[in-house]
């Protein structure tokens, strides 16, 4: 299988999770806001793009462009989990069937967006 989508707007790192305490003491963790909406976006490109994918079980190649509007500091792997991420139960069962990645980031001052390319690698 050969995936190629595109995720239009600025790339997003995938914030760390926050902790809450709920009023009966325990500790509830959620994800922030701004990484369920990015990585909803990320699912929501794939989906329109390619219909029907189903997760599987096999090895992936992933390639990944994130063009930004600036040089702002942005961590490259934070940017590349947050795809990783999104993509989990949707294109592969779990991101550590991704052996292969490739990421790299551009800036495009009038088009932000994430060029996403993955590949069904052979089993050896």
């Amino acid at each position: 299988m050969n995936y190629v989508f595109t995720v239009p707007g600025p790339p997003l790192v995938k914030r760390r999770p926050r902790h809450m305490v709920t009023t009966g003491g325990t500790v509830r963790t959620y994800s922030p806001d701004e990484t369920v909406e990015a990585e909803e976006a990320v699912r929501v490109a794939l989906r329109e793009t390619i219909a029907g994918v189903q997760p599987t079980k096999d090895p992936y190649a992933v390639i990944c462009r994130f063009y930004t509007r600036n040089r702002s500091k942005r961590d490259l792997d934070n940017l590349g989990k947050l795809v990783l991420d999104a993509l989990n139960g949707i294109v592969w069962m779990d991101d550590s069937q991704v052996w292969q990645l490739y990421l790299r980031r551009e800036v495009d001052r009038l088009n932000p967006r994430t060029e996403i390319e993955i590949w069904t690698m052979p089993v050896t």
